[in-house]
This record gives structure tokens, sequence and C-alpha cells, in this order.
């Protein structure tokens, strides 16, 4: 379990259980930098424990030695309630803004994740870019379809609430 802390809701070798999951499915055209707004939204607390990303170009193909992406071709930017915001690039880094790779929010062992957000019916907001993107020629990338699984579970409203005031995210 994790050491020093009140929470020791997970271990490195065990993946919590998620008993729900949610897909959600955006194009990425090569032409265009990002994808805007693709919107979630549940109708009850929930805790995302897990995501899994897929990428996959968009048939028909066009060709030309266009290459086939994949998630680390792919940057992310996501938001809770409108206002929480869950991904960040660190400027000392050479970033800037929300958008992080995709691949990184994809969950393999020994990364554990835990995001509750705050409303009762959760808003979740997604937004997709192409990590480089060369506006004069579009993306040297075929256009792509994105998966993103949410592996989650409903909790109740004291157990959210308990969470967020012992020193969750809020």
């Amino acid at each position: 379990m994790l050491q020093g802390s009140e929470r020791q809701d997970f271990a490195a070798l065990n993946a919590p259980v998620t008993p729900e999951t949610w897909a959600l499915v955006a194009e990425l055209d090569r032409t265009v930098q990002g994808t805007g707004d693709v919107p979630v939204r549940f109708t009850r607390p929930i805790e995302i424990l897990g995501m899994k990303a897929l990428v996959s170009p968009r048939y028909p193909l066009a060709g030309g030695g266009l290459i086939i992406p994949t998630v680390d071709d792919i940057d992310v930017f996501l938001t809770t309630d409108n206002e929480d915001v869950w991904t960040r690039r660190l400027k000392e880094s050479g970033g800037e803004g929300n958008f992080v790779p995709l691949a990184h929010l994809t969950v393999d062992v020994p990364r554990l994740l835990r995001i509750v957000p705050k409303g009762d019916a959760p808003d979740l907001s997604f937004q997709f870019q192409w990590a480089q993107f060369p506006p004069a020629t579009g993306a040297p990338w075929e256009s792509c379809v994105i998966r993103l699984s949410l592996l989650t579970r409903y909790i109740s409203k004291e157990d959210r609430d308990q969470w967020l005031k012992t020193g969750g995210r809020a």
C-alpha cells in the first residue's frame, strides 16, 4: 500500500475494481489542429480510476505517404464540471497550455489514476489535438479515430464529499 498517507486506497500492484466502462469516440482530421470539446456527462457522482486510449486511422486512407498516428502523436486536455483542469504542460519543459500526451492518460501498471469530479452529475470535457501541427501543410498523419475508455465506478455523494474533504482534488 502507499505509505505515509492516511488514505491507503490503492497499491501499485493491484488494480481498483471498476465495474463500469464508458467509451467516447472522436475524429481528428489531418487538416485541422484539434477536435474542439468532446463532452461526457454522467447522471450521478463517479470516480474515474483508469483510462485506455486507442487510435486508429480513419478509412479510407488518404495515402500519399502519410503516417499512421498513434497515441503518442495526439495530445489531450481534460476538464471536469467546466472548471477543474486535470491536464497541464509545464512551461519549464518547453511547453505551455493544458494539453498533455494522450499516451500519458492510459493507465498501465504501475500508474494508477483517481479523478473524483465534485458535481452531483459530473460533466467531463475532452479536447484532442495533434502533438505537432504545421498549419501550412496539415498534419503528416492520416486522419484518425480516437477511442478513449473511462474505467469508472459510481460512488455515493457522501463518499465523494469525504474524499474531497480529506485531500482529494477539489
